[in-house]
């Protein structure tokens, strides 16, 4: 193979030979996404085999043993498909194993090195521990939905219009739509102004207070429907942070600062699936920005990895102070593995149903309709029933919301059945976002880009609840972004440079 350097692109002065010899220069990109390796699978089986075996050995400290293998077994899996991602730049299979080692497993192994082991302290369970039909059929009901969302990830069903869609979307070349993104990146603090009345003060000390009382006498009210406006902000910051990234110019320190910026109301707001929506479109940048030096790339990823997980580790930690205890934050509170809580509401789920009441058989998907029907017109529209019950049993009546899981939540609706059938989707999902962010250009489709990334923040943060609520981030972002971008009506000279230009120097492949 040909050093890039000596590539005939920087000799020809035709761009259409040039693109040619790209594409023929080196291997292409794939027309579909990597199958699930063989060792994937083997990992994959192993975990369905441990999560078995508490059956077979029931014992308390003995299914703490198997949870702790199986953390490491699934740490494995998370390091082969990290490795993946950043050769094949799909970071959807990274994703998935990620999100069932933080919300599930991480916190299973903080359970079972406690003295004594899964004891469930802060609930309401008789004898304050879990027992051990609850544990059985907990790490089994994790294992067959983390198998089940390879499975899912697995099927190929034909999406080729969608995907040349998504390819036909560029960033706008309007000057006037492109400024649209800083006032849209503002909507997360238009909306704070909105609910206290435009009093700037009372911003200020709820940004401070997180998610504690504010400490001035300022009523807040319901912004409504304009608080969809949150949701563009959400997309708009992170686009703001993408082109951040991207851009190689000096410029690029204020657009990072900008969002930034746009990000703190996101940010301290304590609610932390607004953060990994404005994070997730940054890991689908930076997969494809790799350097030559694996060192480099290394420290790249770590460090990355490493801010994010803090930064999502002190909002948790200071939602309940406020930002003026963010010194009061220790290392204990930084590596603490329980903080998503949700391998301890899973297991509640099961201690409430079918014990204290039958499976509820409730669908999921009416609420994703009748989500978007303003209460004004409908005042009696329906709530999930097993979530208000799941809730009600957890909280004791206290003014706040707990969330099940959403393997607590389908066990609470259809056992088994349903942890395999929320598996399967939520895979699939995956596969979805990955075969359309491997056919956009990170050159001129940053916003398409982020609409993606939007699409996995959806994903990612179904794993603690399947609700229209996170969709509702992704829809409205999506939206917004769409006015920032056109119709690609031709392939230009200055697209085919541009394109050329990434496949040779940030190492990226054409579609």
């Amino acid at each position: 193979m040909q050093n890039w350097k000596d590539a005939p692109v920087y000799r020809s002065g035709s761009l259409a030979y040039a693109l040619n010899q790209a594409n023929t220069a080196m291997p292409a990109r794939p027309a579909s996404l990597l199958p699930v390796a063989g060792l994937q699978w083997l990992l994959l089986s192993i975990t369905l085999f441990l999560g078995c075996c508490p059956y077979v050995f029931p014992g308390v400290y003995a299914i703490a043993e198997i949870v702790v293998t199986l953390l490491i077994v699934n740490l494995v899996l998370l390091v082969s498909t990290f490795l993946e991602m950043v050769q094949s730049q799909a970071v959807g299979k990274f994703l998935l194993a990620a999100s069932v080692c933080i919300y599930f497993w991480f916190e299973a192994f903080a359970l079972a090195v406690r003295n004594p082991p899964f004891a469930a302290i802060g609930l309401p369970v008789s004898g304050g521990q879990f027992d051990t039909g609850e544990l059985q059929l907990g790490v089994l009901y994790v294992a067959c939905f983390e198998l089940a969302l390879f499975v899912g990830y697995s099927l190929r069903p034909p999406l080729s219009g969608l995907k040349a869609w998504a390819v036909s979307r560029v960033d706008t070349s309007r000057r006037v739509l492109k400024g649209l993104q800083y006032p849209m990146a503002a909507g997360g603090f238009l909306v704070m102004l909105v609910s206290f009345g435009f009093h700037v003060g009372a911003v200020q000390g709820a940004l401070l207070a997180s998610r504690t009382s504010t400490p001035l006498d300022m009523e807040w009210s319901d912004p409504g429907l304009l608080g969809n406006l949150a949701c563009m902000g959400v997309a708009a910051s992170s686009l703001i942070l993408v082109q951040g990234i991207s851009d190689r110019s000096p410029w690029r320190w204020l657009r990072l600062g900008a969002g930034a910026v746009a990000a703190l109301p996101f940010l301290m707001g304590g609610t932390r699936h607004q953060l990994i929506f404005v994070l997730a479109p940054l890991l689908l940048v930076l997969v494809r920005q790799q350097s030559r030096r694996p060192m480099q790339t290394l420290l790249r990823w770590v460090g990355g990895g490493l801010v994010a997980v803090l930064l999502l580790q002190v909002e948790f930690a200071v939602r309940d102070k406020g930002w003026n205890h963010i010194t009061e934050v220790t290392a204990d509170d930084l590596i603490d593995p329980t903080t998503t809580g949700q391998f301890s509401a899973m297991l509640f789920a099961e201690y409430v149903v079918p014990g204290d009441h039958p499976y509820f058989h409730e669908f999921a998907e009416p609420y994703f309709i009748t989500h978007w029907v303003p209460r004004a017109i409908w005042p009696n529209k329906p709530y999930m029933e097993s979530w208000a019950y799941f809730n009600a049993a957890w909280t004791k009546g206290y003014a706040y919301n707990v969330t099940p899981s959403v393997i607590g939540q389908f066990h609470l609706n259809f056992g088994m059945f349903g942890v395999i059938f929320i598996g399967l989707w939520l895979g699939f999902l995956a596969f979805l976002g990955d075969h359309i962010s491997l056919a956009i250009s990170a050159t001129d489709q940053k916003a398409m880009l982020v609409i993606v990334g939007l699409w996995f923040g959806f994903i990612v943060s179904s794993f603690r609840f399947y609700s229209p609520i996170y969709l509702t981030y992704f829809v409205f972002g999506a939206i917004g972004l769409l006015l920032l971008t056109e119709k690609r009506h031709r392939v230009s000279s200055a697209y085919l440079s541009a394109r050329i230009s990434e496949r040779f120097v940030w190492g990226s492949k054409l579609p």
